[in-house]
């Protein structure tokens, strides 16, 4: 079964029908892919840091690390680095 075959059927099982221009494109090119962690994820596109898929950010179909997504959107993280002292973690 090729990969168009695969992405129906699931779709199917889903009972979601597939996207415009989507038909076998279910997996990222395997090229860029690579082994980090121990675990199959892809290469940044802007630095090329390995990264796992949990790691990455995607922008416009393209995969990015943080700090190459906060360069190129100019985003900040919401949260501080302050120490809370009312709070025991252990």
């Amino acid at each position: 079964m090729d990969s168009a075959n695969i992405a129906q059927v699931v779709c199917g099982v889903l009972n979601r029908p597939l996207p415009p221009g989507r038909m076998g494109i279910t997996m990222v090119d395997k090229s860029r892919l690579a082994v980090t962690k121990g675990e199959l994820g892809p290469v940044c596109d802007g630095c090329g840091t390995l990264m796992t898929f949990g790691e990455s950010c995607t922008i416009d179909g393209q995969y990015v690390c943080w700090d190459c997504y906060v360069r190129l959107t100019g985003a900040e993280p919401s949260t501080d680095s302050k120490s809370n002292p009312g709070l025991r973690i252990s």
